[in-house]
């Protein structure tokens, strides 16, 4: 007789992955307090102190207590008015440069025939291997009244003084602009990249010429992104520190950030008014992030892309195509290889001169044999590789947990993690400086003047843009690969180390490179709580312009210079900032 054995059914993995959900769970609130303590730390409390200084009186007052009255010395000096007017017509200006420069070579880049259209691209991308002090010192070489490389060849050779005086307001909007037009022209070509053309195909099918399409179509549709690109630029430019440090301190054109600089910079400093400044400041970048963002939020009103796909479709410029491509040309030498050639030109010559055969037969390399037997610029240098690489690590590390936490484990309130972890994004770097300084003098600990400090500084500054790259990374990665190795047995610990970790490192890699590219270029934050033995790069670059050493400044920005150019490969080719391999 024989037994019939009936099949039994598999056992269930649902236990195993509840099981697996539930260790996520208390893991992730674990994590989540963890996450939260570090970001109190790193931002709550800084702030806290900036907020608590601007209530204290002067340090000659001898007085205590909780006082108002750094506000009421600000709002009530008549400078005020004037710092507002400029920091306003200032910014509006740039935005104007930035956005109509961006806009046109957005438009010119996806949407025509255009020769060199392909280079716009990477023209976009070169700017960041050039730090902003270095940007403006090259326009101070090029466009100083009298002496600017540009000024005296067109003095020379046509019946004018000079093209442009840098040491104006119109100056420091020019110089401004021109650094600010390649973001705007990746945010404006992005958008341009991804909207169907069939609407402005149509229109010009209709008998609509350019001028007619671009102004009844293209603008309207991209209004929502033009405006969010114009808010963007306006509160960058705002926060900004080198042109209104370099230019706009000689000039006398005051703003926010140089005032809370010279508040500092005085003798005796004012802590207590340059935290007021700083405050406020705060205030105003924050209404116009949260501007941009409804703007953002808006934008769905807008939008042309559908499941159907599209085509784009290049207008043909005909007889104007070498114009433009004359004119891609010209923006290509203006923000990127003008600042390099001059300052190339610069670190070769024994003293600053126009280009001639008198200086180029003066041409050698001492510039470059003396800076590199300089102790000041050895200190600078390894100072600048210890935090960049420091604060790149710790940023990758507190990203992905944080990533982890808002993406992965269920946690209530992961949602605040997120909001706090993105503040820095609305506080100027000079006032994160200004928060960590009064940090630094009120806590016994011995923070002022240590590397440490400057470390923490990074981490927080750039810790979103660490927490947008670990983020993307986290969502491509399927969350069953992580339940097959609970239901495996494997722990929390583990379970990253094998499994999360190296599917996700190379994202985790190009957020890396791009701290470390944004922790070298950094100057406005640092420049506050810096000693003579912690100076950074960017800092040491600031003191060489200060002290009149033109050549040693030009040949320490050069090697820079063509070392981030090799980490902006290196980002581009990873597909961190667009463009990726394919």
């Amino acid at each position: 007789m024989s037994t019939v054995v009936e099949p039994q059914p598999a056992p269930s993995a649902a236990p195993a992955k509840e099981a697996g959900r539930g260790i996520r769970s208390r893991i992730g609130v674990i994590v989540a307090w963890a996450c939260g303590a570090a970001l109190i730390l790193l931002l709550v409390t800084p702030l806290g102190y900036l907020l608590w200084t601007s209530l204290q009186p002067g340090l000659l007052s001898g007085e205590t207590g909780v006082t108002a009255d750094n506000y009421r010395e600000m709002f009530g000096n008549e400078r005020m008015f004037r710092l507002l007017l400029n920091s306003a017509l200032y910014a509006a200006g740039v935005c104007l440069v930035a956005v109509t420069i961006g806009g046109a070579l957005a438009w010119v880049g996806e949407r025509t025939n255009a020769p060199l259209r392909s280079w716009l691209l990477p023209i976009g991308l070169m700017p960041l291997a050039i730090p902003g002090v270095l940007f403006t010192l090259a326009g101070l070489l090029m466009f100083t009244p009298n002496t600017g490389l540009v000024n005296a060849l067109v003095a020379r050779y046509l019946p004018l003084e000079g093209v442009l005086n840098v040491y104006s307001l119109q100056g420091m909007i020019f110089v401004e602009g021109a650094q600010a037009s390649p973001l705007a022209y990746l945010m404006i070509a992005g958008y341009l990249r991804s909207v169907d053309s069939s609407l402005e195909e149509a229109a010009r099918v209709a008998g609509a010429g350019v001028r007619r399409t671009l102004r009844r179509i293209t603008a309207p549709l991209g209004a929502p992104t033009l405006l969010g690109v114009t808010l963007l630029v306006f509160v960058r430019t705002i926060e900004s520190f080198e042109t209104p440090a370099l230019i706009g301190i000689p000039a006398r054109i005051p703003v926010f950030t140089s005032t809370i600089y010279v508040a500092i910079r005085d003798s005796p400093p004012d802590f207590g008014l340059a935290s007021a400044y700083s405050t406020v400041l705060i205030v105003i970048t924050s209404i116009g992030i949260y501007l941009y963002s409804r703007v953002l939020r808006r934008a769905g009103q807008f939008a042309t892309i559908t499941g159907k796909g599209g085509a784009t479709t290049r207008l043909d410029l005909g007889r104007w195509r070498w114009a433009v491509t004359i004119g891609v040309l010209l923006y290509a030498s203006a923000v990127v290889v003008l600042p390099i050639a001059v300052l190339l030109w610069t670190s070769l010559l024994p003293s600053f001169a126009a280009p001639s055969m008198e200086a180029l037969a003066s041409i050698n390399l001492s510039n470059y044999t003396t800076i590199l037997t300089r102790p000041d610029f050895h200190s600078a240098a390894g100072n600048t590789v210890l935090v960049s690489m420091s604060s790149a690590v710790l940023i990758s590390l507190i990203a992905l947990a944080l990533a982890w936490v808002i993406v992965r484990a269920k946690v209530r309130g992961a949602w605040l993690l997120d909001t706090v972890a993105s503040v820095p994004l609305v506080v100027p770097g000079i006032v994160m400086g200004m928060a960590f300084l009064t940090l630094a003098l009120n806590v016994p600990i011995g923070l002022y003047g240590t590397i440490t400090i400057l470390v923490i500084l990074h981490v927080t500054r750039f810790l979103p843009y660490g927490m947008r790259t670990a983020t993307a990374g986290l969502v491509q990665i399927d969350t069953e690969l992580e339940e097959a190795g609970a239901i495996a047995g494997a722990g929390w610990i583990r379970r990253m180390r094998r499994i999360v970790l190296p599917l996700v490192l190379p994202t985790l890699f190009g957020g890396f490179l791009y701290a470390t590219l944004l922790s070298v270029r950094e100057l406005s934050g640092s420049i506050m709580v810096y000693t003579i033995n912690t100076r950074l790069f960017s800092i040491l670059i600031f003191d060489y312009w200060q002290n009149g050493e033109l050549g040693l400044l030009s040949a320490a920005s050069v090697m820079v210079i063509v070392v981030l150019l090799v980490f902006v490969g290196v980002i581009k080719r990873l597909g961190v900032l667009g463009g990726g391999r394919g």
